[in-house]
Protein backbone atom coordinates (compact mmCIF):
# COMPACT_ATOMS: atom_id res chain seq x y z
CA UNK A 1 0.00 0.00 0.00
CA UNK A 2 3.25 2.19 -0.01
CA UNK A 3 2.60 3.03 -3.43
CA UNK A 4 -0.58 5.48 -2.30
CA UNK A 5 2.21 8.14 -0.42
CA UNK A 6 4.30 8.89 -3.86
CA UNK A 7 3.18 11.10 -6.24
CA UNK A 8 0.83 9.47 -9.25
CA UNK A 9 3.96 10.89 -11.66
CA UNK A 10 6.69 9.31 -9.34
CA UNK A 11 4.58 6.30 -9.59
CA UNK A 12 3.95 6.03 -12.92
CA UNK A 13 8.15 6.52 -14.01
CA UNK A 14 8.81 3.84 -11.35
CA UNK A 15 6.65 1.06 -12.52
CA UNK A 16 8.41 1.89 -15.78
CA UNK A 17 11.82 1.84 -14.75
CA UNK A 18 10.79 -1.25 -12.91
CA UNK A 19 9.28 -3.04 -16.59
CA UNK A 20 12.89 -1.82 -18.49
CA UNK A 21 14.64 -3.85 -15.53
CA UNK A 22 12.19 -6.79 -15.59
CA UNK A 23 12.80 -7.11 -19.73
CA UNK A 24 16.69 -6.83 -19.17
CA UNK A 25 16.68 -9.93 -16.70
CA UNK A 26 14.66 -11.69 -18.46
CA UNK A 27 16.48 -11.59 -21.44
CA UNK A 28 19.38 -11.83 -20.55
CA UNK A 29 19.52 -14.25 -17.79
CA UNK A 30 17.11 -17.57 -18.06
CA UNK A 31 18.09 -19.18 -14.91
CA UNK A 32 15.32 -20.87 -12.66
CA UNK A 33 16.35 -19.12 -9.71
CA UNK A 34 15.77 -15.85 -11.65
CA UNK A 35 12.25 -16.92 -13.26
CA UNK A 36 10.97 -17.81 -9.97
CA UNK A 37 12.22 -14.86 -8.28
CA UNK A 38 10.63 -12.18 -10.99
CA UNK A 39 7.84 -14.26 -10.75
CA UNK A 40 7.04 -14.06 -7.21
CA UNK A 41 7.80 -10.27 -7.32
CA UNK A 42 5.18 -10.12 -10.10
CA UNK A 43 2.93 -11.91 -8.12
CA UNK A 44 2.60 -9.50 -5.14
CA UNK A 45 3.07 -6.48 -7.20
CA UNK A 46 -0.30 -7.70 -9.21
CA UNK A 47 -1.95 -8.64 -5.69
CA UNK A 48 -1.31 -5.11 -4.28
CA UNK A 49 -2.82 -3.44 -7.08
CA UNK A 50 -6.03 -5.14 -6.70
CA UNK A 51 -6.22 -6.33 -9.84
CA UNK A 52 -8.09 -9.34 -11.18
CA UNK A 53 -7.11 -12.60 -12.37
CA UNK A 54 -9.60 -13.20 -14.98
CA UNK A 55 -6.94 -10.40 -16.38
CA UNK A 56 -3.45 -12.51 -15.96
CA UNK A 57 -5.64 -15.67 -17.18
CA UNK A 58 -6.53 -13.54 -20.48
CA UNK A 59 -3.28 -12.90 -21.23
CA UNK A 60 -2.32 -16.14 -20.89
CA UNK A 61 -4.78 -17.71 -23.24
CA UNK A 62 -3.99 -15.18 -26.13
CA UNK A 63 -0.61 -16.68 -25.64
CA UNK A 64 -1.81 -20.07 -26.18
CA UNK A 65 -0.83 -20.72 -29.69
CA UNK A 66 2.81 -19.01 -29.11
CA UNK A 67 3.40 -21.48 -26.12
CA UNK A 68 2.34 -24.66 -28.26
CA UNK A 69 5.08 -23.27 -31.34
CA UNK A 70 7.43 -23.23 -28.71
CA UNK A 71 7.03 -26.08 -27.07
CA UNK A 72 6.54 -28.08 -30.49
CA UNK A 73 10.10 -26.32 -32.14
CA UNK A 74 11.67 -27.40 -28.74
CA UNK A 75 10.54 -31.10 -28.16
CA UNK A 76 10.10 -32.52 -31.99
CA UNK A 77 11.49 -30.40 -34.29
CA UNK A 78 14.64 -30.43 -32.35
CA UNK A 79 15.13 -34.10 -30.57
CA UNK A 80 18.40 -34.21 -30.12
CA UNK A 81 20.79 -37.15 -30.36
CA UNK A 82 19.04 -39.57 -28.02
CA UNK A 83 15.24 -38.71 -28.02
CA UNK A 84 12.38 -40.71 -26.44
CA UNK A 85 10.06 -42.56 -28.77
CA UNK A 86 6.14 -41.91 -28.00
CA UNK A 87 3.93 -44.73 -29.78
CA UNK A 88 0.84 -43.55 -30.46
CA UNK A 89 -0.25 -46.32 -31.94
CA UNK A 90 -0.16 -44.75 -35.68
CA UNK A 91 2.76 -43.01 -35.46
CA UNK A 92 6.09 -43.35 -33.44
CA UNK A 93 6.89 -39.50 -32.67
CA UNK A 94 10.65 -38.23 -31.30
CA UNK A 95 10.26 -36.31 -28.70
CA UNK A 96 12.93 -34.26 -26.98
CA UNK A 97 12.76 -34.90 -23.01
CA UNK A 98 15.19 -32.18 -22.73
CA UNK A 99 13.98 -29.79 -24.79
CA UNK A 100 10.61 -29.97 -23.16
CA UNK A 101 12.05 -28.52 -20.42
CA UNK A 102 13.76 -25.27 -21.86
CA UNK A 103 10.31 -24.92 -23.85
CA UNK A 104 8.98 -24.75 -20.68
CA UNK A 105 11.35 -21.96 -19.27
CA UNK A 106 11.20 -20.01 -22.15
CA UNK A 107 7.54 -19.95 -22.08
CA UNK A 108 7.79 -18.51 -18.77
CA UNK A 109 10.05 -16.20 -19.80
CA UNK A 110 7.49 -14.66 -22.34
CA UNK A 111 4.75 -14.89 -20.13
CA UNK A 112 7.03 -12.57 -17.35
CA UNK A 113 7.83 -10.28 -19.84
CA UNK A 114 3.87 -10.33 -21.35
CA UNK A 115 2.84 -9.93 -17.33
CA UNK A 116 5.02 -7.21 -16.16
CA UNK A 117 3.43 -4.75 -18.98
CA UNK A 118 0.11 -5.98 -18.54
CA UNK A 119 0.69 -4.47 -14.49
CA UNK A 120 2.02 -1.55 -15.96
CA UNK A 121 -1.00 -0.62 -18.22
CA UNK A 122 -3.19 -2.61 -16.06
CA UNK A 123 -2.23 -0.53 -12.50
CA UNK A 124 -2.03 2.97 -14.02
CA UNK A 125 -4.14 5.45 -15.45
CA UNK A 126 -3.34 6.04 -19.15
CA UNK A 127 -3.29 10.00 -18.87
CA UNK A 128 -0.57 9.20 -15.85
CA UNK A 129 1.68 7.25 -17.67
CA UNK A 130 1.59 9.10 -21.01
CA UNK A 131 2.97 12.04 -18.71
CA UNK A 132 5.43 9.36 -17.48
CA UNK A 133 6.77 8.79 -20.88
CA UNK A 134 7.62 12.67 -21.47
CA UNK A 135 9.76 13.16 -18.22
CA UNK A 136 11.35 9.93 -19.11
CA UNK A 137 12.74 11.89 -22.18
CA UNK A 138 9.74 11.13 -24.47
CA UNK A 139 9.60 13.48 -27.45
CA UNK A 140 7.29 16.36 -27.01
CA UNK A 141 5.37 15.62 -30.30
CA UNK A 142 5.17 12.22 -29.29
CA UNK A 143 3.46 12.41 -25.88
CA UNK A 144 1.52 14.90 -27.06
CA UNK A 145 0.08 12.67 -30.22
CA UNK A 146 -0.22 10.16 -27.42
CA UNK A 147 -2.20 11.89 -24.87
CA UNK A 148 -4.30 13.27 -27.63
CA UNK A 149 -5.31 9.92 -29.05
CA UNK A 150 -5.92 8.54 -26.50
CA UNK A 151 -8.79 11.75 -25.43
CA UNK A 152 -10.19 11.21 -29.23
CA UNK A 153 -10.53 7.65 -28.12
CA UNK A 154 -11.86 7.92 -24.63
CA UNK A 155 -13.00 11.33 -24.66
CA UNK A 156 -11.67 10.96 -20.94
CA UNK A 157 -7.59 11.14 -21.78
CA UNK A 158 -7.27 7.23 -21.39
CA UNK A 159 -10.31 6.70 -18.94
CA UNK A 160 -12.38 4.19 -20.28
CA UNK A 161 -16.25 5.06 -20.08
CA UNK A 162 -18.69 3.10 -18.70
CA UNK A 163 -19.64 -0.16 -20.24
CA UNK A 164 -17.33 0.56 -23.53
CA UNK A 165 -15.72 -2.61 -23.08
CA UNK A 166 -13.69 -3.18 -26.77
CA UNK A 167 -16.64 -2.17 -28.33
CA UNK A 168 -17.79 -5.82 -29.43
CA UNK A 169 -21.52 -5.30 -29.80
CA UNK A 170 -20.75 -2.08 -31.79
CA UNK A 171 -18.24 -3.76 -34.90
CA UNK A 172 -19.17 -2.76 -37.97
CA UNK A 173 -18.94 -5.54 -40.83
CA UNK A 174 -17.22 -5.18 -44.13
CA UNK A 175 -17.34 -8.15 -46.00
CA UNK A 176 -15.24 -9.84 -48.73
CA UNK A 177 -18.06 -8.48 -51.40
CA UNK A 178 -17.48 -5.18 -50.47
CA UNK A 179 -13.48 -5.55 -51.00
CA UNK A 180 -14.18 -7.01 -54.53
CA UNK A 181 -16.48 -4.45 -55.75
CA UNK A 182 -13.82 -1.64 -54.21
CA UNK A 183 -16.52 -0.28 -51.96
CA UNK A 184 -14.17 1.04 -49.18
CA UNK A 185 -16.74 4.31 -48.32
CA UNK A 186 -16.91 3.11 -44.55
CA UNK A 187 -12.85 3.33 -44.30
CA UNK A 188 -12.65 6.76 -46.43
CA UNK A 189 -15.36 8.02 -44.28
CA UNK A 190 -13.54 7.15 -41.00
CA UNK A 191 -10.45 8.05 -41.85
CA UNK A 192 -11.30 11.75 -43.17
CA UNK A 193 -13.39 11.99 -40.07
CA UNK A 194 -10.53 11.20 -38.17
CA UNK A 195 -8.51 13.65 -39.45
CA UNK A 196 -11.32 16.41 -39.13
CA UNK A 197 -11.85 15.29 -35.59
CA UNK A 198 -7.97 15.54 -34.44
CA UNK A 199 -8.03 18.71 -36.55
CA UNK A 200 -10.84 20.42 -34.54
CA UNK A 201 -9.39 19.10 -31.15
CA UNK A 202 -5.99 20.39 -32.15
CA UNK A 203 -6.59 23.37 -33.18
CA UNK A 204 -8.49 24.47 -30.26
CA UNK A 205 -5.72 23.30 -27.81
CA UNK A 206 -2.86 24.22 -29.34
CA UNK A 207 -3.81 27.74 -31.44
CA UNK A 208 -0.15 28.96 -31.05
CA UNK A 209 1.72 25.76 -32.75
CA UNK A 210 3.58 26.52 -35.75
CA UNK A 211 1.30 25.71 -39.26
CA UNK A 212 3.85 22.85 -40.25
CA UNK A 213 4.20 21.13 -36.49
CA UNK A 214 0.38 21.36 -36.05
CA UNK A 215 0.02 19.55 -39.33
CA UNK A 216 1.96 16.65 -38.73
CA UNK A 217 0.55 16.14 -35.07
CA UNK A 218 -3.07 16.69 -36.55
CA UNK A 219 -2.14 14.07 -39.14
CA UNK A 220 -0.45 11.65 -36.85
CA UNK A 221 -3.21 11.86 -34.20
CA UNK A 222 -5.89 11.63 -36.89
CA UNK A 223 -4.58 8.50 -38.56
CA UNK A 224 -3.50 6.69 -35.05
CA UNK A 225 -6.95 7.29 -33.73
CA UNK A 226 -8.35 5.96 -37.31
CA UNK A 227 -5.78 2.87 -36.98
CA UNK A 228 -7.21 2.42 -33.19
CA UNK A 229 -10.92 2.26 -34.64
CA UNK A 230 -10.32 -0.68 -36.53
CA UNK A 231 -10.74 -2.57 -33.60
CA UNK A 232 -14.12 -2.36 -34.45
CA UNK A 233 -14.12 -2.87 -37.87
CA UNK A 234 -14.76 -7.28 -38.49
CA UNK A 235 -13.65 -7.49 -41.80
CA UNK A 236 -15.45 -10.41 -43.96
CA UNK A 237 -17.37 -11.88 -41.28
CA UNK A 238 -18.36 -15.33 -41.40
CA UNK A 239 -14.70 -16.42 -43.10
CA UNK A 240 -11.90 -17.93 -41.79
CA UNK A 241 -9.79 -15.29 -41.96
CA UNK A 242 -6.32 -15.69 -41.13
CA UNK A 243 -3.78 -13.75 -39.26
CA UNK A 244 -3.31 -10.24 -41.27
CA UNK A 245 -6.09 -9.24 -42.59
CA UNK A 246 -6.29 -5.76 -41.07
CA UNK A 247 -2.83 -4.95 -43.42
CA UNK A 248 -5.64 -4.29 -46.00
CA UNK A 249 -7.05 -0.87 -44.13
CA UNK A 250 -3.59 -0.34 -41.78
CA UNK A 251 -1.24 -0.22 -44.52
CA UNK A 252 -3.30 2.33 -46.54
CA UNK A 253 -3.07 4.36 -43.38
CA UNK A 254 0.31 4.45 -42.40
CA UNK A 255 1.72 5.31 -45.89
CA UNK A 256 -1.19 7.89 -45.98
CA UNK A 257 0.68 9.35 -42.44
CA UNK A 258 3.91 9.52 -44.36
CA UNK A 259 2.89 11.39 -47.34
CA UNK A 260 0.51 14.17 -45.69
CA UNK A 261 3.20 14.60 -42.54
CA UNK A 262 6.18 17.54 -43.34
CA UNK A 263 8.38 15.13 -41.19
CA UNK A 264 10.68 13.00 -42.60
CA UNK A 265 9.50 10.37 -40.37
CA UNK A 266 5.55 10.50 -39.71
CA UNK A 267 4.82 7.17 -40.35
CA UNK A 268 7.25 5.74 -37.65
CA UNK A 269 5.76 8.69 -35.15
CA UNK A 270 2.47 7.68 -36.20
CA UNK A 271 3.39 3.72 -35.62
CA UNK A 272 4.92 4.30 -31.76
CA UNK A 273 1.48 6.62 -30.88
CA UNK A 274 -0.29 3.46 -31.84
CA UNK A 275 1.63 0.71 -30.54
CA UNK A 276 1.90 2.75 -27.16
CA UNK A 277 -1.89 3.58 -26.77
CA UNK A 278 -2.42 0.31 -27.83
CA UNK A 279 -0.42 -1.15 -25.35
CA UNK A 280 -2.07 1.14 -22.56
CA UNK A 281 -5.63 0.33 -23.71
CA UNK A 282 -5.20 -3.56 -23.01
CA UNK A 283 -5.08 -4.73 -27.02
CA UNK A 284 -2.50 -7.39 -28.35
CA UNK A 285 -0.81 -10.48 -26.85
CA UNK A 286 2.65 -9.56 -26.21
CA UNK A 287 2.25 -6.40 -24.10
CA UNK A 288 4.96 -3.88 -25.07
CA UNK A 289 6.54 -5.75 -27.68
CA UNK A 290 3.53 -4.82 -29.39
CA UNK A 291 4.71 -1.51 -29.94
CA UNK A 292 6.82 -3.20 -32.81
CA UNK A 293 3.76 -4.19 -34.61
CA UNK A 294 3.03 -0.78 -35.76
CA UNK A 295 6.38 1.20 -35.08
CA UNK A 296 8.33 -1.14 -38.03
CA UNK A 297 5.50 -0.43 -41.11
CA UNK A 298 5.45 2.94 -39.89
CA UNK A 299 9.24 3.37 -40.41
CA UNK A 300 8.81 1.28 -43.86
CA UNK A 301 5.75 3.74 -44.77
CA UNK A 302 8.41 6.53 -44.23
CA UNK A 303 11.20 4.77 -46.70
CA UNK A 304 8.98 3.72 -49.21
CA UNK A 305 6.85 6.00 -49.60
CA UNK A 306 9.33 8.57 -51.67
CA UNK A 307 9.57 5.56 -54.09
CA UNK A 308 5.48 5.72 -55.36
CA UNK A 309 5.08 7.22 -58.36
CA UNK A 310 2.24 8.79 -58.05
CA UNK A 311 2.00 10.42 -61.61
CA UNK A 312 2.24 7.50 -62.99
CA UNK A 313 -0.18 4.76 -65.13
CA UNK A 314 -2.68 3.04 -63.44
CA UNK A 315 -0.57 -0.43 -63.52
CA UNK A 316 2.84 0.92 -62.45
CA UNK A 317 1.54 2.46 -59.28
CA UNK A 318 -0.93 -1.14 -58.64
CA UNK A 319 2.42 -2.96 -58.80
CA UNK A 320 4.47 -0.47 -56.67
CA UNK A 321 2.09 -0.48 -53.97
CA UNK A 322 1.09 -4.11 -54.13
CA UNK A 323 5.26 -4.45 -53.17
CA UNK A 324 5.26 -2.53 -50.42
CA UNK A 325 2.43 -3.39 -48.86
CA UNK A 326 3.86 -6.58 -48.55
CA UNK A 327 7.44 -5.53 -47.42
CA UNK A 328 4.78 -3.49 -44.81
CA UNK A 329 3.19 -6.96 -44.53
CA UNK A 330 6.46 -8.60 -43.20
CA UNK A 331 7.25 -5.35 -41.10
CA UNK A 332 4.04 -6.12 -39.56
CA UNK A 333 5.40 -9.84 -38.20
CA UNK A 334 7.40 -8.01 -36.54
CA UNK A 335 6.22 -8.45 -33.13
CA UNK A 336 5.78 -12.26 -33.18
CA UNK A 337 9.32 -12.42 -34.73
CA UNK A 338 11.47 -10.31 -31.68
CA UNK A 339 9.37 -12.06 -28.94
CA UNK A 340 10.63 -15.64 -30.70
CA UNK A 341 14.29 -14.32 -31.15
CA UNK A 342 13.95 -12.53 -27.44
CA UNK A 343 12.73 -16.20 -26.43
CA UNK A 344 15.69 -18.14 -27.77
CA UNK A 345 13.53 -20.34 -29.52
CA UNK A 346 15.16 -22.83 -32.06
CA UNK A 347 14.58 -22.64 -35.80
CA UNK A 348 11.84 -25.04 -35.75
CA UNK A 349 9.78 -22.08 -33.71
CA UNK A 350 10.24 -19.64 -37.23
CA UNK A 351 9.86 -22.48 -39.33
CA UNK A 352 6.04 -23.14 -37.83
CA UNK A 353 5.24 -19.44 -37.54
CA UNK A 354 6.12 -19.41 -41.63
CA UNK A 355 2.19 -19.59 -42.50
CA UNK A 356 1.67 -16.21 -40.20
CA UNK A 357 4.33 -14.46 -41.65
CA UNK A 358 2.84 -15.39 -45.66
CA UNK A 359 -0.13 -14.68 -44.37
CA UNK A 360 1.15 -11.15 -43.57
CA UNK A 361 2.79 -10.21 -46.69
CA UNK A 362 -0.20 -11.28 -48.93
CA UNK A 363 -2.73 -9.22 -47.76
CA UNK A 364 0.05 -6.51 -47.30
CA UNK A 365 -0.25 -6.60 -50.96
CA UNK A 366 -3.83 -6.91 -51.21
CA UNK A 367 -3.98 -3.41 -49.32
CA UNK A 368 -3.28 -1.71 -53.10
CA UNK A 369 -6.76 -1.48 -53.55
CA UNK A 370 -7.82 0.72 -50.54
CA UNK A 371 -4.34 2.36 -51.12
CA UNK A 372 -5.15 4.08 -54.05
CA UNK A 373 -8.05 4.70 -52.88
CA UNK A 374 -6.62 6.62 -49.63
CA UNK A 375 -3.92 8.26 -51.39
CA UNK A 376 -5.81 10.06 -54.60
CA UNK A 377 -8.34 11.83 -51.36
CA UNK A 378 -5.13 12.62 -50.31
CA UNK A 379 -4.37 14.36 -53.98
CA UNK A 380 -7.50 15.65 -54.04
CA UNK A 381 -7.50 17.28 -50.33
CA UNK A 382 -3.97 18.53 -51.26
CA UNK A 383 -5.17 20.00 -54.69
CA UNK A 384 -8.21 21.72 -53.19
CA UNK A 385 -5.71 23.54 -50.26
CA UNK A 386 -3.50 24.73 -53.12
CA UNK A 387 -6.65 26.26 -55.34
CA UNK A 388 -7.85 27.46 -51.94
CA UNK A 389 -4.20 29.44 -51.21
Amino acid sequence: MAEYFIKPATRSILKLVYLILALQLLVFLSAPYVLISIAVLQAGLWMNSNLSLSVLLSSFKRLSVFFVVIFLSYTVFNVGENPHILDLRFIELKINEDGAEKALLMCLRVFLMVWASVWVQKSEKTGEMATALRKIGLSELLATAIDSTLYLLTGDNGRKKNGSGKGKKNKVKISFRQIMQGDFSYVTDRFLASLEKATKYLGERYPTLAKERLNDLTVVVGVSAAIMGLKLIQLMPGLPVAPGHKNIIIIPFFLAAAAMTHSRFGGLMTGLTVGIVSVMMGFGKFGIFEISHFAIPGLLADLLFPFIALNAALWIRFLQLSLIGMIMGFGRFSANFLVILLAGAPEGAFILYLPMLFSQIIFGGLSVFVSLVILKIIIIKNNSEKDQI
